[in-house]
């Protein structure tokens, strides 16, 4: 009798285990990967690859690819029924303004703070290009949450921002899909035409602002302006023309006796340690027969270089910063290089 109880409770051991390994395995199932079609958008602005019977929406600066008819009124709708379903997304923006891929992030999970929560952001490449992976879940209701990533990618101020979404486990068992589409992207590098170019020109005719610091020349189509200065400055004046990315700026205040080699290197110091920047080079030059350290840099996330030269005469601090687009810089450094050449030092 015993020894029959013991062969029951085995058996029914041996069936609750498998019950128990075909739902862990059901958990775990990924779907199988179906045949890839290419999308390519009319302006091959960017092109990705996604499943042959997937539904496409698009328009000239974004594509939304849905996994049925069904998926896509569930994500334009969240709450209402039906089953979840998965979303493709690949945006193209052209900004307006400057910015960098740390403030576009950050902007990003300040729309969506209190909805959704956010995973450690991961550095990644897309289609080559730097960019900032950004992993979220957003709850819908208690019975379903949608799971999914955004990745930003800039390059000479346009934005691209790529994210696959589902809801639920649906993501997980999805993932090989996304991933093929990931790396099967490319995006085309935007280009900048003389035409266009031409609109932001410095003008080859200069004028000359006086001060009792310094003389600078600038192109006569660039205004000048006096932003607020540092607390510790004397002089600050900031020219620049139609881009707000593309300035030439003179700062003057106490060197406080350091001569002009240790307040380089503070400032080359300060800038790797801010993390914003990439450090290009750095050099020897002359302003207006006094010696003038110069440090290149770029700003990172951003399409534009900068280079920063340093004076030191009668204890001031001659603070001297170019900023410019890069594919632009053929017309903007030779421009500011010039005011450069030609400034005099009057102290």
């Amino acid at each position: 009798m015993k020894s029959k109880q013991l062969h029951l409770g085995l058996m029914l051991i041996v069936v609750l285990g498998l019950c128990v390994l075909s739902l862990s395995c059901a958990k775990k199932k990924a779907v199988t990967m179906p045949e890839m079609v290419r999308y390519e958008d009319s302006f091959e602005r960017f092109s990705l690859s996604y499943p042959k019977t997937w539904l496409v929406q698009a328009d000239a600066q974004q594509v939304r690819i849905y996994s049925s008819e069904v998926a896509m009124d569930k994500f334009l709708n969240p709450t209402s029924p039906g089953q979840g379903g998965c979303e493709i997304a690949l945006a193209v923006k052209d900004l307006d303004t400057l910015k960098t891929l740390n403030q576009i992030v950050a902007r990003f999970k300040a729309e969506d703070q209190g909805v959704s929560t956010f995973a450690p952001e991961e550095r990644v490449t897309l289609a080559g290009y730097d960019a900032i992976k950004v992993p979220y879940a957003t709850p819908v209701d208690a019975r379903n949450t949608i799971h999914g990533f955004r990745t930003f990618a800039l390059e000479n101020n346009t934005l691209y921002t790529f994210g696959c979404a589902a809801f639920n486990e649906l993501f997980e068992e999805y993932k090989a899909i996304f991933d093929s589409t990931t790396k099967s992207m490319k995006l085309a590098k935007p280009k900048v035409t003389a035409a266009r170019a031409a609109e932001f020109v410095p003008s080859e005719t200069y004028e000359t602002y006086s001060s009792n610091y310094c003389d600078v020349t600038y192109p006569d189509n660039f205004e000048y302006s006096f932003p607020k200065r540092p607390k510790e400055s004397e002089f600050l004046i900031e020219f620049k023309g139609v881009r707000e990315d593309c300035i030439l700026r003179v700062e003057v205040s106490p060197a406080k006796k350091n001569p002009v080699e240790k307040i380089f290197e503070v400032y080359k110091a300060d800038s790797e340690k801010s993390g914003k920047y990439v450090i290009r080079g750095s050099g020897e030059s002359t302003i207006d027969g006094n010696k003038a350290p110069y440090l290149n840099l770029s700003l990172k996330g951003v399409a534009v270089d900068s280079k920063a030269y340093f004076v030191v005469k009668s204890d001031k601090r001659f603070y001297i910063f170019l900023s410019w687009y890069r594919p632009e810089a053929a017309f903007y450094l030779p421009a500011f290089e010039k005011s450069v050449a030609t400034m005099k030092i009057k102290i």
